[in-house]
């Protein structure tokens, strides 16, 4: 399975992007290479990196330079920081036959007329006993490296379907390790998310997102959203981009869902290699690398990159 097929972005569309940043193919490549050369001199880092790893930080941090020198560093370095993020990866194992059955975080196929990725996140079932909080994290990042190698989107939306969601899940979901996924995606995936939604919330939660909302900045608080119906959601997200389950014109959620998790499947290998590809910090020129990146961010919400 093509992860071109899951990722969708027509021609007309990758246009648009590159469009939007005002940069012409001759300026995007010339930066890349300025960027590829560079790398080539910082013996800690891989001497394999992709270049399509490179157009995409390049893309998401609008094309500063040294911006993208720090994300290509910390997005390799990070890895030793919280190696634990990254090990065990092998999607054939059967552990992660289990936890895909009982946690869905699913990209949809198509981009918005915003050029965003459309993120879905529900839990499959009401047991919290079924849902494994260290595995999950990983596959985060599993799912996120697959996007951020091959996706043409501008930004990221969210939609956190917590219909199945109990007590007992929430509890599993330890804030010091929430925080330090922020901070990791923060520092290391310059993911911008456009909007978070909230649909099928129990009541007891929606006391938790408005005191939550109330610990962000202004900008990203006013870019999340309670749906109480999915008539309130198809206002934001167009039915053409949502599964037949939220009332939209893609298919299942259980199609789409098998289509992308056999796709990792099929990429194994690859999600294996970028797993352990790491900085050599023993080879790091200059100061070493901050490793208490975590506790330099303050602040658990407030600087979730938005755009």
């Amino acid at each position: 399975m093509s992860v071109d097929n899951l990722l969708r972005a027509t021609l007309e569309e990758k246009y648009a992007v590159e469009k939007s940043y005002g940069r012409t193919e001759d300026e995007i490549t010339e930066h890349i290479q300025v960027l590829l050369e560079w790398a080539k001199k910082q013996p800690h880092l891989p001497q394999e990196i992709d270049e399509k790893l490179i157009k995409r930080i390049l893309r998401w941090n609008k094309f500063s330079l040294e911006k993208t020198k720090n994300k290509i560093d910390m997005y390799f370095s990070i890895k030793n920081i919280v190696p634990e993020f990254f090990d065990e990866r092998d999607m054939t194992s059967s552990k992660y036959q289990r936890h895909i059955k009982s946690v869905l975080l699913l990209p949809l196929p198509k981009l918005t007329k915003e050029f965003s990725r459309v993120l879905l996140f529900s839990y499959l079932n009401n047991n919290p006993d079924n849902f494994d909080f260290t595995l999950h994290v990983k596959y985060i990042f599993i799912t996120l490296d697959v996007q951020y190698f091959n996706d043409d989107c501008l930004t990221n939306i969210l939609i956190l379907d917590m219909g199945n969601a109990t007590i007992s899940h929430c509890l599993k979901n330890n804030p010091v390790v929430l925080n330090k996924i922020r901070a990791v995606i923060q520092k290391a995936y310059s993911d911008r998310v456009a909007a978070v939604h909230f649909i099928n919330l129990p009541s007891y939660a929606e006391t938790m997102v408005t005191l939550t909302k109330s610990l962000m900045k202004a900008k990203m608080a006013d870019r999340v959203h309670v749906h109480k119906n999915y008539e309130s959601l198809h206002k934001m997200v167009p039915k053409e981009i949502l599964p037949a389950e939220y009332g939209g014109r893609e298919k299942s959620v259980n199609e789409l869902y098998a289509d992308w998790t056999k796709c990792l499947q099929d990429n194994n290998d690859w999600i294996l290699k970028y797993g352990a590809l790491r900085s050599n910090e023993k080879l790091r020129q200059g100061e070493p690398i901050d490793a208490d990146i975590f506790g330099s961010i303050h602040g658990s919400f407030r600087q979730l990159t938005v755009d």
